[in-house]
């Protein structure tokens, strides 16, 4: 068979067409490069302007927090000039019944060696005059109404009563002091040393250490994560208050997610924690992948992170894995499970087939209450009461009177209550079991869910009801991830 060579006009024709092409790919280039170009530029522009508004929005940030540590060392302010308050007027009524006179203690100390004390209706000038002219001293005179009393020592008694009796000067003799009424005046107050000396010990070994942490400006973080991170740190009751660094417990407190600032203060036994939560923050459960718990059409998908395995529109059986947080190689191969965060909704119709009893048991109160007081002191407490009733209803409430101890009482109410049996229509029956399943189905729009239902009673005396609910609902329930080879 002859072979066919190309003519030149062919070459020609080829060669162009090969130019034409090479320039087709070089304008195809050139314009691919502008697109480049211009998409670099766009992102530096639109990283610029991101990179503006965060600095806006920490500026912004931080005013925000300057502004709630103000408010927060105004609050701390008041409170201490509150407490410092109660302790000048613990401490006056103290000082007050120290002092001597009515209403106090009203031993008075004059001197160690026998005193006797005179009562005498008379001229005092004259009488003391004379008294010192023979050598007898009187102490502690004074005068009221026409009378004068003072005191001589008991060696002198004598002299004085001689001279009296030769003026005749009317006198009582009173009582005698000295050596037995200063022993007197010290018995009576060593109760009171040996308690001031008691308790100032007490005081000084008890505010060595903390005995409560008080957290507050918490409503998404629960009190139980700062107190658990401060224990993990080795900060808790009972720990020595020269062992606690403040700046370290805001350290430990500010690593907790949710918080975006904190301030600390220590006063009297107590460690009190004030927080300012993050703005954006939302306590949310983390799960390694997530399943339907019904059968159901897909609705919704709300991934914050992992992978959704479905979309709307979807048809899922109960078990079905809706999502999970599986990371994958470039090869495709499963690496290592993250953190799944989401919510799956779909429409779900189910039926219920239940017997109800048509009387309704509920417990009320019979109006007896019985009340009692615990009372914590140094972390401990003491006298906690229980109920005296079987059946009851309680309620608690604490009050702080941490001045100079820490000290903490605590008022349990107990309620009786007593068993009641209601008869209920089926009418009722439907409606109460129909909003106990409807609350244990979660539906999203409660108002547009539909429902059917039919009752009767049967021969026990039971109502048979059949509910069959239909709506959207919230299926997605957190499980671990998928068992896949080479998962760590």
């Amino acid at each position: 068979m002859k072979k066919i060579e190309p003519t030149a006009a062919d070459r020609a024709a080829a060669e162009a067409e090969k130019i034409k092409l090479r320039r087709e790919k070089e304008k195809i280039k050139s314009e691919q490069a502008a697109k480049r170009k211009e998409e670099k530029a766009r992102r530096a522009e639109e990283a610029a302007k991101r990179k503006e508004e965060e600095k806006k929005r920490k500026a912004e940030e931080a005013k925000r927090r300057e502004e709630e540590r103000a408010v927060i060392e105004e609050k701390n302010r008041i409170i201490a000039a509150r407490r410092l308050e109660r302790r000048k007027t613990v401490y006056a009524a103290v000082i007050k019944r120290l002092r001597h006179g009515d209403g106090a203690f009203c031993y008075r100390n004059y001197g160690v060696l026998p005193r006797v004390e005179i009562e005498v209706r008379g001229d005092v000038t004259s009488v003391l005059t004379r008294l010192g002219a023979a050598g007898v001293k009187a102490v502690d005179v004074k005068k009221s109404d026409g009378k004068f009393r003072f005191k001589v020592q008991k060696k002198d008694l004598s002299k004085a009563i001689a001279f009296l009796d030769e003026m005749c000067y009317n006198y009582i003799l009173g009582e005698t002091y000295g050596l037995p009424r200063v022993a007197l005046y010290w018995l009576a107050r060593a109760g009171l040393i040996v308690g001031a000396a008691a308790s100032a010990l007490a005081m000084y070994f008890s505010y060595s250490h903390i005995y409560a942490v008080h957290v507050s400006g918490n409503e998404k973080i629960r009190e139980e994560a700062v107190l658990s991170a401060l224990k993990a740190e080795g900060i808790t009751v009972g720990t020595d208050k020269s062992e606690i660094d403040l700046d370290r417990v805001v350290a430990i407190v500010n690593g907790i997610d949710g918080i975006a600032d904190c301030d600390c203060s220590l006063s009297g036994t107590a460690l009190y924690v004030n927080v300012l939560e993050s703005g954006d923050f939302t306590e949310i459960d983390s799960f390694g992948a997530y399943e339907s718990v019904y059968d159901a059409v897909i609705t919704r998908v709300v991934m914050r992170s992992g992978t959704s395995k479905v979309k709307r529109g979807d048809a899922v059986k109960k078990g079905d894995v809706l999502a999970d947080g599986t990371v994958y190689s470039t090869a495709g191969e499963p690496l290592y499970t993250a953190e799944c965060e989401g919510e799956i909704y779909g429409n779900v119709s189910i039926g219920y087939n239940v017997s109800v009893s048509p009387v309704k048991v509920v417990h009320k109160r019979t109006g007896k209450v019985y009340k009692k007081s615990a009372w914590t002191l140094f972390g401990k407490t003491f006298f906690k009461p229980r109920s005296p009733y079987d059946s009851y209803e309680s309620f608690s409430y604490t009050a702080s009177y941490d001045v100079l101890i820490p000290l903490y009482i605590t008022t349990y109410e107990f309620y009786e209550t007593e068993r009641v049996e209601t008869e209920r229509t089926v009418e009722q029956a439907v409606a109460e079991l129909a909003e106990e399943k409807r609350e244990e189905l979660g539906f999203f729009d409660r108002d547009k869910f539909e429902m059917t239902y039919t009752a009767a009673e049967t021969d026990t005396g039971l109502i048979n009801i059949h509910l069959f609910f239909s709506g959207e609902a919230l299926i997605s329930r957190g499980c671990a991830a998928p068992v896949a080879n080479g998962n760590k």
